[in-house]
Formats: C-alpha cells, sequence, structure tokens
C-alpha cells in the first residue's frame, strides 16, 4: 500500500478479512501514514501491555488507547476532507480491524531496518506461520462431526502447501534467519518425504545453513541419500566446468547414464 485514499483503505480492510497480507510503504503519504502510524500506536500499546520494551510477538492483540483514536481520527479528517461522520466512524473500524491483525501487517520504511524484498518476504511467511497455527489449534475431535473434521484437514494441508512454497522461496533468497525466526518455531509436523524434498532443494541451492536446519528438524541423511538419489544428483546437478565433469565424462560421455561406479572409479583415481 503507497499512499492511497478512501478506496485503498477499503481495499486493505478486504483483504485482511481475507487473511491476505498487506506491507504498508510508511512516509508515502494519506492513508499509508495514517495505517502505518496506526499500527505503531498499536503496537506501543501492546508493549506498554507487557511492562514496556516487550516486543510485539505478532498474534492478534493489538489496540488502540483513546487519545490514539482521536489523532487517528484528526489525521483522516485531514488526509481525507468532506466525509460526514459516519464515513469517518466506518473508516476507523477499518482501521482498528487491520491493526488488530497484525500477523497480516507489515510496515516498511525506506532507510529503516529491512530491505523491501525482505519485508515482503517476511510478512508473507509471518501470515501463512498464524494462519497454520490456528488452524493447529482446531485439531479433529471423534466427537465433531466427520465433515468439519474433513475441513479443518483440508485447511491445514492448504496452509502447509502454502508455507512449503514460501519456504522454498527462503531458500533461494538465503534466509535461513527468517526461516528459523518464522517458520521453523511453528508445528509443521514435515513428513520424512517432505523433509527429504526440501533437503534435496536445499542441496541443489548450495544452501549449507538450510540442509543443518533441516537435518535438526528430523531429516536421516542416511535414508535420504540413496544410490538412486545420488545418481540423479551426479546427472542433473554436476557443473559443466567443475573437474569433477571432466574427470566423469572421462569414464562415461554420457552425463545421463553416470552412475555411482562411475564416481568410484573417479574416486579411486585421487
Amino acid at each position: 500500500l503507497i499512499e492511497g485514499g478512501r478506496g485503498s483503505l477499503e481495499e486493505a480492510h478486504m483483504k485482511i478479512r481475507k487473511r491476505i497480507p498487506i506491507v504498508i510503504l510508511g512516509d508515502t503519504g494519506r492513508i499509508s501514514n495514517v495505517l502505518s502510524n496506526a499500527v505503531d500506536m498499536a503496537r506501543d500499546t501492546k508493549n506498554a501491555a507487557d511492562g514496556g520494551g516487550a516486543a510485539y510477538n505478532g498474534q492478534n492483540d493489538g489496540t488502540l488507547k483513546n487519545d490514539d483514536r482521536l489523532r487517528i481520527r484528526e489525521s483522516l479528517t485531514q488526509v481525507l476532507p468532506d466525509y460526514d461522520d459516519s464515513e469517518y466512524d466506518k473508516m476507523m473500524e477499518e482501521i482498528e480491524e487491520i491493526v488488530s491483525h497484525k500477523d497480516l501487517v507489515t510496515v516498511w520504511r525506506h532507510g529503516k531496518g529491512v530491505d523491501l524484498d525482505t519485508a515482503i518476504l517476511e510478512g508473507l511467511i509471518k501470515s501463512i506461520k498464524y494462519l497454520l497455527t490456528d488452524i493447529n489449534e482446531q485439531r479433529p475431535l471423534r466427537s465433531r462431526s466427520s465433515t468439519l473434521d474433513q475441513r479443518i484437514i483440508k485447511k491445514q494441508r492448504k496452509a502447509k502447501d502454502l508455507l512449503k512454497k514460501q519456504l522454498r522461496l527462503t531458500i533461494q533468497w538465503d534466509r535461513s534467519d527468517i526461516a528459523k525466526r518464522h517458520i521453523f518455531d511453528v508445528e509443521t509436523n514435515f513428513t520424512n518425504i517432505e523433509l527429504n524434498n526440501l533437503l534435496e532443494f536445499a542441496i541443489k541451492q548450495k544452501k549449507t545453513s538450510f540442509v543443518e536446519q533441516f537435518i535438526e528438524l528430523g531429516a536421516n541423511i542416511k535414508s535420504y541419500l540413496t544410490v538412486e538419489r545420488f545418481e540423479r544428483m551426479l546427472q542433473k546437478n554436476t557443473p559443466k566446468k567443475s573437474h569433477l565433469y571432466e574427470l566423469l565424462s572421462k569414464k562415461c560421455e554420457n552425463p545421463k547414464n553416470w552412475k555411482f561406479e562411475h564416481f568410484e572409479m573417479v574416486c579411486e583415481t585421487f
């Protein structure tokens, strides 16, 4: 959200209701300024309630003090003049609902903190993380109807798939710090197959910090590194200009036919 007017506020509110994350570019004017300041005020209120100075934990507990509401309303009348009181009341309700869902809202300011692309990535992952947390709290129960249980299971799978997609993006950007802060502290319940697939993706991307984290999560290198998988990686991921590629080519000209035995023969030459 950059600058924006009444329509931008309505759209941001609609996105939040659909649990779609938004990134507000603060200090760009009008509604963006009003919303970013409101988020800051709600954060300060939460910190004060925690004894002052406590870091905001991302849960949906952001609130505004009465004095802050008055300041925000005054800002609204300045950036969006000529509306009647009922419309300002509606805008205030929308703003309060937006700031109460801080797991979906990220405020970014130029020159202050992380780069914009990092803020967007963190915002996406943070929103999926808390969606997954909310769903995991709705464990299927035998006392409930099977239809309701199936809906919860379907939501769990969808949120988990989204999380894996964002995790792959995090691996590509080599941001293990973001993954550790926003993904690995959630009960993801990755299966052995899922962990092995993620481990292979990290290996192919040459991201050693993620390889270490997946091993910590329970990925088993012995069960992962089968002969078939090793041969597939040897065939597809050996750099053409590498010394290994040159040596393997002497044993077998066609890389598609490289086998573990060819690798063994190369190792014997050393």
